[in-house]
């Protein structure tokens, strides 16, 4: 398969992935994207350019669920406060790599 048509598998995956978490509280989808961020650094140093890309996308993927289920919280302290912990998972790998 060309790098385009894996692209476009991986946002169609991620497109079908985003209906299923739309219900999912914000400490739900933050669960999620805490296990890929740890699942990619553990593997990170073994994966090959293309499967890092791809690990990344899906961390992006779970950061946008969460950002939208956040907008979706009714608590403002809520949002501030599981928002600085999506920034304290995510910053390291996504500015590091």
């Amino acid at each position: 398969m060309t790098e385009t048509g894996d692209d476009l598998q991986l946002q169609r995956v991620l497109a079908e992935r985003d209906l299923q978490y739309q219900d999912a509280t914000p400490e739900e989808v933050l669960d999620l994207l805490a296990e890929a961020v740890e699942s990619y650094s553990f593997l990170a140093a073994e994966l090959s350019p293309q499967l890092k890309q791809i690990a990344r996308e899906e961390i992006k993927f779970f950061l946008s669920v969460y950002e939208a289920s956040i907008l979706r919280s009714p608590s403002q302290r809520t949002i501030s406060f599981l928002f600085y912990r999506a920034c304290k998972i995510t910053n390291e790998i996504l500015l590091g790599n």
